[in-house]
């Protein structure tokens, strides 16, 4: 990268520097809602209680069918604090 190219990034960062800012701004803002309707999501009662049936179910029943689906739990994969 030569001097010349150097000088003009550094300019035109300096110029969109207002935008840039608006934009990450938007982007962060957008981030947080995000984050916070996850964290909503997460402590529903239906939420927890999925949650609490997939961690349990391998612990009821070794073999699940679905339609054509054939889901095989194994003891290796199981969180051992169920």
């Amino acid at each position: 990268m030569g001097f010349t190219e150097l000088l003009t990034r550094c300019a035109r960062a300096r110029r969109n520097v207002a935008q840039d800012l608006r934009d990450l701004n938007a982007k962060h803002t957008a981030w947080v809602e995000g984050q916070l309707k996850w964290e909503r999501e997460r402590h529903t009662k239906l939420y927890q209680a999925l949650r609490d049936a997939d961690k349990l179910l391998p612990t009821q029943a070794e073999e699940v069918t679905i339609g054509d689906n054939r889901i095989v739990y194994s003891a290796l994969f199981l969180d051992p604090d169920v």
